[in-house]
């Protein structure tokens, strides 16, 4: 948009951006045809996730999209990254493409999962920096998480992000652990 005038509207079952002269800009692109006579609304959570519903005539209601799915630059609390096969989406923080366009810029930072989870930096697309595997088959079988306490240090002059780690034994392996 070249002018900050901008209209949110839902329209069928998207949640649509439009331009100061009505033409659409962005949208949420939901193909969802058996839901076109739903009522469908959008609601902002106290966590900041805007979340687009429907509710049908027999009661079932559900989450058509949600903001907390496709993170921008910043990570906040209850915000995943990574690929969720079950919704194929792959969660990856964006940076801007300069510090007064907000656009898509070169940078992305995820959770990549192949045989082992890591963290990892791509520039265009290619990978610029991977941390440690994430979990580690030790001597006896068990899976060992690495946990990630992360600290921000802000003093008068130091700005400083502190990854520490710590390795926990897991010997149930049917979920995965990990906080941040």
């Amino acid at each position: 948009m070249s002018k900050p005038v901008g209209t949110l509207k839902i329209l069928d079952t998207n949640l649509v951006l439009l331009d100061q002269h009505g033409t659409r800009v962005w949208w949420t692109n939901r193909t969802s045809t058996n839901l076109m006579k739903s009522l469908v609304t959008g609601e902002l959570l106290d966590s900041g996730n805007f979340v687009l519903r429907y509710f049908n005539n027999d009661s079932s209601t559900g989450c058509l999209w949600q903001s907390f799915d496709f993170p921008t630059d910043a990570l906040v609390s209850n915000m995943k990254l990574g690929f969720d096969a079950k919704s194929n989406i792959n969660r990856v923080l964006e940076s801007w493409r300069s510090s007064d366009d907000p656009s898509s810029g070169e940078f992305t930072y995820g959770v990549e999962r192949h045989e082992l989870v890591q963290s990892v930096t791509r520039k265009k697309g290619l990978p610029t920096f991977r941390s440690e595997p994430w979990k580690i088959k030790n001597e006896s079988g068990n899976f060992t998480y690495v946990t990630y306490n992360i600290t921000i240090v802000l003093q008068r002059r130091v700005e400083a992000v502190n990854l520490g780690s710590k390795t926990t034994t897991i010997v149930e392996t049917r979920r995965s652990y990990f906080t941040a």
